[in-house]
């Protein structure tokens, strides 16, 4: 049986430690190239997957290959037969609430309205 541990992506930067760039800020790993070669020579357990599934956006441990969007490495590796999700989807997509600008661009996600 898994465990589902649901974060904010604050507490996953706090607990697993993603590697940073050299301005501090978490470095997000291509799916492709130099950057999946790295991803597949680091512990397993250390590989987190950023997804995209149907306007949905999360991150969660594991390489994934369904939806995959990014990949990310951290320092600490997650538990085995632990499920870990991190939400990234913003309010205006959950709650079908955006505020559009000028452009008809929501100024939260940045979605174009197509007439909702």
């Amino acid at each position: 049986m898994t465990n589902l541990i649901e974060l904010t992506y604050d507490a996953w930067v706090e607990q697993y430690k993603p590697v940073t760039d050299e301005d501090g800020n978490v470095r997000p790993f291509e799916t492709y190239g130099a950057d999946y070669e790295t991803v597949q020579s680091v512990d397993p357990a250390c590989v987190w997957t950023r997804c995209d599934s149907s306007g949905f956006d999360y991150i969660s441990n594991g390489l994934h290959w369904v939806d995959r969007f990014l990949y990310y490495v951290t320092e600490v590796p997650f538990e085995a037969g632990v499920e870990v999700e991190i939400d990234l989807t913003p309010a205006c997509v959950e709650l079908d609430e955006h505020k559009y600008d000028e452009r008809d661009e929501c100024e939260t996600c940045g979605r174009y309205n197509e007439g909702e």
